[in-house]
């Protein structure tokens, strides 16, 4: 598990180290308490030499007890109560907490967001139109687990599947999705697994749409740290669809049941209006929930979690903790020269290196920016001719040796392609300080 490294040493305002008052005497006061006793007592020797027995046996209990070191108050940790967690502001992709976060476990119906991001795909690239009409299959009506009752041979709009999808995690809208933007689930399950890789989803297998048990009995896999990339990914392009998420009830029509939101965090915490909740009798209870609060959005995935209740408290835990402990600090300033980038067959052969726009990141309330470090990691392969404006790099920002963001760096001047002798004379100057290296 990781926190933020500001609090890795404990509660900021740990006073440190201290002994039981009361056994406060040390093994080094023995001596000359013994002196004093003999000299100062006045008493017969037998009560003398009980005095410093006593004296003796305080120091040995105070040693027994600390263990021969001081006791140290107990650093109160921040964590939540689930086996896996992440949470991250969407604005930036900065992480601000994360437990188990690549641990595989089955997302169970929170593979569903990626099938609205394929759909949402779909409809932006004019393969597809949110009142398009499709008909339920026999096949999309059979689906068990949620779903709404959908009728073969009924016709919906595309953008009302989506709703149940979002709602009430109908499966049967679900499959009739797939079917109509891949003419299978089949077909459909291997666009998102393509689509996950293209996410760097790399820990990801999916073996159908809507994240049902198989026949074998196997599921989905997949991690936090995955189901928040594909989540960020949703909500960043396709905000629309929280509009969706974000519904309590509907009727869609008179002769199907109320369709009612399965993510109850969206009427019990303020701001919240997303995303997908997951549950299988294997994976437990999930949820990928988003909030929004002022200019900042958060968005946190709790895996595993051992009941509705408890998801919902971790959820909550969480979304408290990135909205109260961390506030936005202004890191590098748009138009900020942050090095040089080196351009092969380049006349000149470096160009130097700036940040496009405003970098922030999130930092712990109690501490100050001083701690973020910043690193330029130039473009591999960057060749002549290189045009003012085209990205050259990467800037990554670190806080106490923990990365909080990677940021594009662009040219700040035109590189023209050096002629052919110039390009010669480059070449053998980084032959011979390859030898050197």
């Amino acid at each position: 598990m990781k926190v933020p490294a500001a609090w890795e040493a404990g509660h900021p305002f740990n006073r440190g180290s201290g002994r039981v008052p009361f056994l406060s005497c040390s093994p080094a006061g023995i001596a000359p308490s013994f002196v004093w006793a003999l000299r100062s007592s006045g008493k017969p020797f037998a009560l003398t030499l009980l005095w410093v027995l006593v004296l003796a046996l305080t120091s040995t209990l105070s040693v027994w007890f600390s263990g021969g070191e001081p006791v140290k108050a107990a650093a109160p940790v921040f964590d939540v109560d689930v086996p896996s967690a992440l949470l991250i502001d969407v604005d930036t992709g900065q992480v601000l907490y994360e437990k188990n976060a690549d641990e595989k476990r089955s997302p169970a119906s929170i593979s569903k967001v990626m099938v609205m991001l394929l759909a949402m795909e779909a409809v932006a690239d004019g393969r597809a139109r949110l009142d398009d009409q499709v008909t339920i299959s026999q096949t999309a009506e059979s689906m068990g687990g949620s779903q709404l009752y959908l009728k073969a041979g009924t016709s919906f709009t595309l953008q009302e599947l989506l709703e149940m999808l979002a709602i009430a995690s109908a499966n049967d809208a679900t499959v009739a999705i797939t079917e109509y933007l891949a003419g299978s689930e089949d077909a459909f399950v291997e666009a998102m697994n393509r689509r996950a890789r293209e996410l760097g989803m790399k820990d990801t297998v999916f073996l159908d749409a809507s994240g049902l048990p198989l026949m074998n009995n196997q599921e989905n896999v997949t991690t936090a740290r995955d189901i928040g990339r594909m989540s960020v990914a949703l909500i960043k392009k396709y905000p629309q669809v929280l509009e969706w998420t974000g519904i309590w009830t509907k009727q869609f029509r008179p002769d199907l049941p109320v369709a009612v939101n399965t993510n109850r965090l969206i009427r019990r915490y303020p701001g919240a209006d997303g995303l997908k909740t997951g549950h299988t009798e294997k994976s437990g209870y999930s949820v990928v929930a988003t909030a929004q609060r002022g200019d900042r959005r958060l968005l946190v995935v709790v895996l595993g979690a051992t009941s509705d209740e408890a998801r919902i408290a971790a959820a909550s835990k969480l979304l408290d903790y990135g909205f109260t402990a961390f506030h936005r600090v202004l890191a590098v300033p748009a138009g900020t020269a942050v090095g040089n980038v080196e351009v092969a067959g380049g006349s000149p052969g470096r160009v130097e290196a700036v940040v496009l726009e405003d970098i922030r990141v999130l930092l712990p309330r109690i501490v100050t920016q001083e701690g973020v470090e910043q690193r330029l990691e130039p473009r591999q392969g960057l060749q002549a001719p290189v045009k003012k404006g085209d990205r050259v790099g990467e800037l990554v920002l670190y806080y106490r040796g923990t990365e909080v963001g990677r940021h594009p760096v662009v040219a700040a001047t035109d590189v023209r392609r050096a002629g052919l002798l110039a390009r010669l004379w480059q070449w053998l100057r980084n032959l011979i300080a390859g030898l050197f290296r």
